[in-house]
């Protein structure tokens, strides 16, 4: 997984020359052109002030390792109080040895919604809203951008923010690279070597296209 854009989380990426690239296109689709890492704090933090201002209490779906500890990070130095689902939890000290604080954050406990932001993993929504609390569900995805996304995650809230790269940032990546040859591997890879080799370049998919919606459903089941 790779991005241009700096991340909320982590090291920039660093661009190496070369004549040969395997590059994978998870978002390797022009549609796909997402927030920038400020942008996205924004609307995270946005979203979740709204809510509790309703008295309500908005529901972050991310998964256990990357988006959660993106989204628990967000919220903890907006200043809003936030639970965390264990899956997502347990791995915030790894963060925290590489140096990124998360203060004031409490674990997840059912039933103790009121005045706090919760992050969960996808495959955890139903049970959540099935509690009865008044809950809005926010989903931060790449996928955000799918027409269908809303229907397909049940979230009141779409936020277009990946840790990979949008379309721009994989042709940027290409360009950078100085490539000649490109192994495209992982989601929409005819698509986006077609795209390549209109450029100029010789570029082919590696193995079968598809697309990674169809594992992160069996995931979130």
């Amino acid at each position: 997984d790779i991005k241009v854009r700096d991340p909320l989380l982590g090291d920039p990426t660093v661009v190496v020359p070369c004549d040969h690239l395997i590059v994978e296109s998870t978002f390797g689709l022009p549609i796909f052109q997402f927030l920038s890492a400020a942008d996205a704090v924004r609307r995270i933090v946005a979203f979740a002030n709204e809510c509790l201002a309703d008295d309500a209490t908005p529901v972050f779906l991310g998964y256990p390792l990357g988006r959660g500890q993106e989204i628990t990070h967000t919220l903890c130095h907006a200043g809003i109080p936030v639970a965390v689902h264990g899956a997502i939890a347990k791995l915030i000290p790894g963060y925290e040895r590489a140096g990124y604080e998360f203060p004031g954050w409490t674990p997840y406990e059912a039933g103790d919604l009121a005045g706090r932001a919760l992050v969960i993993p996808p495959g955890f929504r139903t049970t959540v809203e099935a509690s009865g609390a008044d809950v809005r569900v926010a989903y931060v995805s790449g996928w955000a951008l799918l027409d269908n996304a809303r229907a397909r995650s049940g979230a009141d809230e779409l936020i277009p923010y990946s840790d990979h790269a949008g379309f721009d940032e994989l042709v940027e990546l290409v360009e950078r690279t100085g490539a000649q040859r490109i192994d495209v591997v992982h989601g929409y890879t005819d698509a986006f070597a077609k795209l390549m080799r209109a450029k100029g370049l010789d570029a082919r998919a590696a193995g079968a296209s598809f697309a990674r919606t169809d594992m992160e459903d069996s995931a979130a089941r």
